[in-house]
């Protein structure tokens, strides 16, 4: 599932000399970089009381100040819509330095500047996460699909946009899937709506436009089937198209998802999840619980 491309992507700048350059054939893979704790970044685990608070509105208000790196006021922005036991790492810019393993350095050879830096910021934001599970510094490689390869005993999900990147981790005996995606509030691109949906979703939407206008309810709709696409896909390894999925938001800030793959797949095909708005970005997130044993 390929997110439509809403701005092209700015020409490429001089690569700065702090930034990590291509592997060389000789140096071993495994190395690793140090990876220091950026000031503009938060890591928060939702103890089992927060996630109790979750009767806050779903929408932030639109008078919350939008301030140039940092982060929202009151703790991690995506923390808010995480259930109890996820770690979370968020930054709202790539300031702060974020080394990375060479192995991963070698993976953004000829790409953009802007691309690197947005890579190696979520990738720091998933090393802090990991870090608040007692895990130690790792790689984290694309396994087939391109998905993050966790490591053992660990479920996560990175997303990044223009203004955000954050990352999220729990132990896969307590969540075995999760997934979070991130995009700005606004429309989505002409003719985007009818490839994700269906006539009942779009009738669906249109009500809630209806009652809630100032609400970005078609930009939610395809930020949570991408954030169940995270969560569906390194569990089962199994491609879903965005029809492939029928989603129903509702306005409380939740949203319920039930999948259907184009071969059978032992697993439960529902999912569950909630959203949020603030600072000019949609975040989603579903979370999956382990089965019991």
């Amino acid at each position: 599932m390929t997110a439509p491309t809403v701005t092209p992507a700015p020409a490429a700048v001089p690569v700065p000399a702090a930034v990590p350059v291509p592997v060389p054939a000789a140096v071993p893979v495994s190395a690793a970089v140090p990876v220091p704790v950026p000031v503009r970044a938060v890591v928060r685990v939702r103890s089992d009381a927060a996630a109790r608070d979750l009767g806050r509105p779903a929408v932030l208000r639109s008078a919350v100040p939008h301030r140039p790196g940092g982060t929202e006021r009151g703790g991690a922005l995506i923390g808010r819509i995480l259930p109890a036991g996820v770690a979370a790492s968020e930054a709202f810019d790539d300031a702060a330095p974020a080394p990375l393993f060479l192995a991963e350095a070698a993976l953004m050879t000829g790409r953009r500047e802007r691309r690197r830096r947005q890579f190696a910021t979520a990738r720091a934001c998933a090393r802090r996460a990991l870090a608040e599970l007692g895990r130690s510094p790792a790689p984290l490689l694309p396994g087939p699909g391109g998905a993050p390869r966790w490591p053992d005993g660990v479920a996560g999900s990175i997303t990044h946009c223009d203004g955000y990147r954050a990352a999220v981790a729990a132990p896969a005996a307590r969540y075995s899937a999760l997934g979070i995606d991130a995009e700005p509030a606004g429309p989505l691109p002409r003719g985007v709506l009818g490839l994700i949906t269906d006539p009942r979703e779009r009738a669906a939407l249109a009500a809630l436009a209806a009652a809630e206008p100032s609400v970005p309810w078609e930009r939610i709709f395809f930020s949570a089937k991408e954030a169940v696409y995270k969560a569906w896909y390194p569990a089962t390894g199994v491609w879903l198209g965005f029809r492939d999925a029928t989603l129903g938001l509702s306005a409380d800030g939740t949203f319920t998802a039930e999948v259907r793959p184009p071969h059978p797949v032992d697993t439960d095909p529902r999912y569950e999840g909630r959203w949020l708005t603030g600072r000019g970005l949609v975040l989603t997130a579903v979370a999956r619980p382990a089965l019991s044993p």
